[in-house]
């Protein structure tokens, strides 16, 4: 299941950076149900929606449990974030 941010922000990739997909982390049994739920919830919410056609990047997503019992869900832009072309600021 792939999916994206509902709000597009277009950043400029460095064209000569081979892209990386990230193959998807495993997912312990027991956090399965709440994943799904929590993606569903975010879909609903227009945070993200999915994505049905093929990307030339892909980040892993990371999930950690918070104290209350939510999950946090999170991408590891480790790759990307090397080709990603640093904007001068303006003064």
């Amino acid at each position: 299941m792939y999916f994206q941010i509902a709000n597009e922000h277009h950043i400029k990739i460095d064209k000569s950076v081979q892209p990386v997909v990230d193959p998807p982390r495993k997912v312990s049994i027991s956090v399965q149900p709440k994943l799904k739920e929590t993606l569903s919830k975010l879909e609903v919410q227009g945070v993200i929606a999915k994505f049905v056609y093929p990307a030339d990047w892909a980040n892993s997503m990371v999930i950690v449990e918070k104290k209350s019992g939510e999950l946090r869900i999170c991408l590891d832009p480790e790759d990307l974030n090397r080709a990603i072309e640093k904007e001068q600021l303006k003064i």
